[in-house]
């Protein structure tokens, strides 16, 4: 039988068991939370501009006013940019061009609160919907990719995706890449890559007459079958009528 003593003390192991549970169980939150942080500032703050790359500049709040856009990084590694003019920016990383605008501007925005995102430059041609030139965040995928040039005009288009640089393949598992959501940055594309995609495939001349061509015919003929009837048709109903 236990005293009040030896029960007051199993109370308060119990008590401080829980409460150590409870500090381990925040401690891994807090850790994975501040790892998964860490990760997307890497992701960012990692990026080294060169040329052919963008910078989007977005301030807050006011996000349509100065100096708000998308600049070009030139074939120098410079870019022009309002009031500082043409500055190299080649080889720097987020924080760096940051802190370099902040210094800048500091007379046209006492308090700027402005962020820096690298955008890269990827070229989506062929069987797209929608194909063209495209700045494009790193850590968008390459589903973001396609998706931004409409999709594939042929329903194998993933599969017939082609990545290349300077007129060559880069050899990569696209539709992987593609079904995995992987980032551009993490893929390796770079500023000037393409990815294109034959267009639908060349059909025959049957093809051709059977999926264009014969269906308006047998439209015409049954057209023209109904109006035969429907003359044939009131041509009977007077002479029924004549001869009654």
């Amino acid at each position: 039988m236990l005293n009040r003593n030896d029960g007051d003390e199993m109370v308060q192991r119990q008590i401080l068991q829980l409460l150590l549970m409870i500090a381990m169980t925040a401690s891994l939150v807090s850790g994975e939370n501040t790892s998964s942080d860490e990760e997307c500032t890497i992701r960012y703050d990692e990026h080294i501009f060169t040329d052919g790359d963008a910078i989007k500049i977005t301030v807050f709040p006011d996000t349509t006013g100065f100096p708000n856009g998308i600049y070009s990084i030139d074939q120098r590694g410079c870019v022009y940019l309002p009031i500082i003019g043409l500055t190299p920016v080649a080889g720097m990383k987020v924080a760096e061009i940051e802190s370099m605008l902040k210094d800048a501007w500091v007379d046209y925005m006492p308090h700027p609160n402005l962020q820096v995102r690298p955008l890269i430059r990827v070229s989506l041609l062929g069987g797209f919907y929608r194909p063209g030139l495209y700045y494009i965040d790193p850590r968008a995928s390459l589903w973001d990719a396609v998706y931004l040039a409409g999709g594939t005009q042929r329903e194998d288009g993933i599969a017939k995706l082609n990545w290349e640089r300077s007129r060559l393949p880069v050899e990569a598992d696209l539709v992987k890449l593609f079904q995995d959501g992987t980032s551009l940055e993490k893929a390796g594309f770079k500023s000037g890559d393409q990815i294109w995609v034959t267009p639908r495939p060349n059909r025959q001349g049957w093809e051709i007459f059977k999926s264009e061509v014969l269906p308006i015919f047998s439209f015409i003929v049954s057209t023209v079958s109904a109006t035969i009837t429907a003359i044939v048709a009131y041509e009977s109903l007077q002479d029924n009528r004549n001869n009654p």
